[in-house]
């Protein structure tokens, strides 16, 4: 397996519908998304050419309802649809499959997780049914 060395940090502010257009490279990619508001449609393409066992992360800090993960034919084992505010997804590349593996599960970071007063507040922030927010010091889950 080769052994990729070089982390390529990316940050970015997408808007809704946005095509998330990264730099190539060699290395892994981690991708920041900077947003403090919920996006509601994000496409993001991993690598077209990629390397045996190059990492292509994905973070964010407001959340991504429906994240599109495209990969040029190649296919994906795992995914994700929605990316909740403080998270992180990612994928692995193994040549001798031809495939991205999801290596990362959805990790929950419970201090990303957004304020509202109530339900319906969260719904009207951008959260949708099963999503977690949380009132003062309780954790809740949009319903």
């Amino acid at each position: 397996m080769a052994q990729l060395l070089q982390l390529n940090k990316q940050r970015f502010t997408p808007i809704n519908n946005e095509v998330l257009a990264w730099a190539a490279t060699d290395g892994d990619i981690f991708i920041i998304i900077d947003n403090s508001a919920i996006v509601g449609n994000l496409t993001v393409p991993l690598p077209s050419t990629p390397i045996d066992g190059q990492i292509f992360q994905i973070s964010c800090r407001g959340g991504i309802r429906n994240l599109t993960i495209t990969s040029n034919g190649i296919p994906i084992r795992g995914g994700v649809i929605t990316l909740y505010p403080g998270n992180m997804t990612g994928w692995i590349y193994d040549t001798a499959s031809n495939a991205w593996f999801t290596y990362i599960p959805n990790i929950t970071n419970e201090a990303g997780v957004s304020e509202f007063a109530d339900n319906a507040a969260a719904l009207l922030g951008g959260l949708t049914i099963g999503m977690k927010y949380r009132t003062g010091d309780f954790l809740k889950i949009v319903h």
